[in-house]
C-alpha cells in the first residue's frame, strides 16, 4: 500500500519506507531489542511477542525503512490512546532505528513517511513520551514540528539497565495534523508556558510545562563541548553542519560520566 523512497541527508544512505509485514518481525524485534538495551528508549524490559504487537498496533501506521539491500533498518508503529470514540484521531507512536543506521538520515525519512501515513489515514494528533536523556530522539521530533506539552516528573519506575530502581521523567510531545481535526487555538500552536507557572492553556497545572528551549538547555553545554572538539575556527558553520553528531557525542559523554551503558536515540516508545 505504501512505498516511498527517501534519501538520507548524511552519508547518502538510500532507504525505502513501506508497510511492515509479518515476515519483518524478526528484524523489527532485533531493532526493538537494541533500543531497549540502550536504556533510553522504553520502560519495557523486553520486546512483545508478534501476537501482542500485531493486536496492539494500528494497521494504517506500521512502517519499516529498508536499505538498498532490503535490510530493515528502522520501524514505526502506533497505538490508540483511548478506546473512546471521541479520541479516535489521537494516537501514540513508537519509533526505532537500527544502531548501524543511526545518524544517516533514516530517522528523518521514516518519521516523515509515518506522519504522512497517519495524516492520510485521518488521524489528527500523534503523541509520544521520550526520556530527557534521549537527546537524539528529542531533536528529531523537534525537527518534525512536534511541540513540547510538558515534563512528566517521576512518572514510572525503571526496572532494568543503568537506571534500574530510578523513578524517571519523560517529555510529552505531540504533533498536530494541519488537514484533519479542528484547527488549534493560537496558544496551542506554540510551545506551552514556561516553568514559572507550569500552567497549560486551560489554566490547569501540568506536571512541569517546558518549552523546546528549556529541554535543549540541559544539553547545550555538552553539545558546545562536542562542537568545540571538532577543531574548527568557524564555530557557527560547524554547529549547523554537525549538530546531530554533536548531540550523539554529548549523550555518549553523559552516559560515560554516569557510569551507564548504551546510548539514546535508538528509539522511543516509553
Amino acid at each position: 500500500m505504501l512505498d516511498r523512497s527517501c534519501r538520507g541527508i548524511r552519508h547518502l544512505l538510500f532507504v525505502t519506507v513501506r508497510d511492515l509485514r509479518p515476515d519483518d518481525w524478526p528484524a523489527v524485534e532485533a531493532i526493538y531489542r537494541e533500543g531497549i538495551d540502550s536504556g533510553n528508549a522504553t520502560f519495557e524490559a523486553d520486546p512483545p511477542t508478534w501476537e501482542a504487537f500485531d493486536s496492539g498496533k494500528l494497521r494504517e501506521a506500521r512502517l519499516v525503512a529498508v536499505d538498498e539491500g532490503g535490510v530493515v533498518v528502522g520501524w514505526a508503529a502506533a497505538s490508540p490512546v483511548s478506546s473512546r470514540a471521541v479520541y479516535r484521531g489521537v494516537i501514540e507512536h513508537s519509533f526505532y532505528v537500527a544502531e548501524a543506521a543511526r545518524g544517516r538520515g533514516v530517522g528523518r525519512a521514516l518519521l516523515k513517511a509515518f506522519l504522512d501515513a497517519v495524516e492520510s489515514a485521518g488521524y489528527w494528533m500523534v503523541q509520544s513520551s521520550i526520556f530527557p536523556e534521549n537527546t537524539v530522539s528529542l531533536a528529531l521530533h523537534k525537527g518534525a514540528d512536534f511541540r513540547v506539552v510538558g515534563r512528566r516528573c517521576a512518572i514510572a519506575l525503571m526496572s532494568y539497565g543503568p537506571w534500574a530502581g530510578d523513578w524517571r521523567d519523560t517529555i510529552l510531545v505531540e504533533w498536530r495534523s494541519t488537514k484533519n481535526g479542528q484547527r488549534t487555538r493560537p496558544e496551542c500552536q506554540t510551545e506551552p508556558m514556561g516553568k514559572d507557572t507550569g500552567a497549560n492553556a486551560s489554566g490547569n497545572q501540568s506536571d512541569s510545562a517546558q518549552t523546546w528551549d528549556e529541554v535543549d538547555s540541559g544539553q547545550s553545554d555538552d553539545i558546545e563541548n562536542s562542537l568545540t572538539a571538532q577543531g574548527t575556527s568557524d564555530r557557527e558553520t560547524t554547529r549547523e553542519v554537525t549538530r546531530d553528531e554533536a548531540i550523539e557525542a554529548a549523550e555518549r559523554a553523559r552516559i560515560k560520566r554516569s557510569g551507564g551503558t548504551g546510548g539514546g536515540g535508538g528509539g522511543q516508545g516509553v
